[in-house]
């Protein structure tokens, strides 16, 4: 968990930067981008390599640091390949209503119904997750060093179908007051609230049925997306969304419902990610594992965007520093 200093000047100040950065990497992408944050899919990796079976355990393990540091790779590319944002999320409430009988699990064919346009738009995570444990598979059968590239991708896609705003068109919150709740959800309340504590040990399973598995993943997840923005808007009666104080607006979210998702999310996701690599590897006939990671450079080539906005919040983050450092003097 984060441990954050009980001086008033002292935690105002690094939480103005945790909700400024949350506030600005939302604000700079029309779709849901981040999924859980760097963090988040970092600490899912890391517990789904904890709990897998030997000797696979032991095989993630001597890739640990390359599969943490490439937790978000597939964001990354979203720069570089127009098809890559559609794979992290699926709008599925574009096409029915809950619990979404009617929409079709054969790319094919919903396409065939709404077009290839609309359906992209709408995302395609489902089948990214089934494609890409193929991918996985074929790899590990073949001894390909890209594997673990593959693994850490694998990972962010599952990762992302057990965030609720993923699953849902209004990602971004449903009227104004809502507005800007997917960062707050998925990257501010991790950051301040999240404690390893809050994980519960499992065991992997093998999966059956990748893509009905990734749809009932994504059923779960939309299951929450009603309290989320509920649990929203009663913390908002207690505190501004925009304050500082982490007693009110934030601590009344979590408490409200919002933690008891991330919670139940985040063991969803790690059980998951757990299995199907585990899936993976037994249809792969339990090879032993390529000991070379593709180099990190090879994995992500970082494109225009993904600088500019790394340039961007640089700069801008160093103004806000400055304007609080000479606030705090006076």
């Amino acid at each position: 968990m984060l441990l954050l200093n009980r001086r008033p000047g002292a935690f105002k100040t690094a939480l103005s930067i945790g909700l400024f950065l949350s506030l600005l990497l939302g604000a700079t992408s029309s779709l849901p981008s981040f999924g859980w944050g760097l963090e988040g899919h970092q600490i899912i990796n890391a517990q789904a390599m904890a709990n897998l079976p030997e000797p696979l355990r032991s095989y993630f393990l001597e890739h640990r640091d390359f599969i943490l540091e490439n937790a978000c790779a597939a964001d990354d590319r979203k720069s570089l390949d127009p098809d890559e944002a559609p794979k992290h999320y699926m709008d599925i409430d574009y096409y029915d209503q809950y619990p979404f009988k009617g929409v079709s699990h054969d790319l094919d064919g919903l396409i065939a119904k709404y077009g290839k346009i609309t359906v992209k738009r709408q995302g395609i995570l489902p089948w990214a997750i089934a494609q890409t444990l193929e991918r996985l598979t074929a790899q590990m059968k073949a001894g390909d060093e890209r594997v673990w590239l593959t693994a850490a991708d694998l990972a962010h896609y599952i990762a992302d179908a057990h965030q609720p705003l993923h699953t849902t068109k209004d990602y971004d919150g449903r009227d104004f007051k809502t507005r800007g709740v997917h960062a707050r959800f998925e990257e501010t309340l991790v950051l301040f609230f999240w404690e390893e504590g809050y994980f519960r040990p499992f065991a992997v399973q093998s999966i059956d049925d990748p893509l009905e598995t990734a749809f009932q993943i994504v059923l779960e997840s939309y299951s929450w997306v009603e309290k989320l923005f509920q649990a929203d808007v009663e913390a908002q009666k207690v505190g501004s969304k925009h304050s500082l104080d982490k007693e009110g607006y934030w601590l009344a979210f979590w408490e409200n419902g919002a933690g008891e998702a991330i919670i139940d999310r985040f063991n969803r996701a790690a059980f998951y990610v757990a299995s199907f690599w585990y899936t993976a590897w037994i249809e792969a006939g339990r090879p032993e594992l390529a000991a070379k990671a593709v180099a990190k450079e090879e994995a992500v080539a970082p494109g225009p965007s993904g600088t500019f906005r790394t340039m961007v919040l640089v700069v801008v983050l160093a103004l806000v520093l400055a304007a609080i450092a000479i606030r705090a003097l006076k």
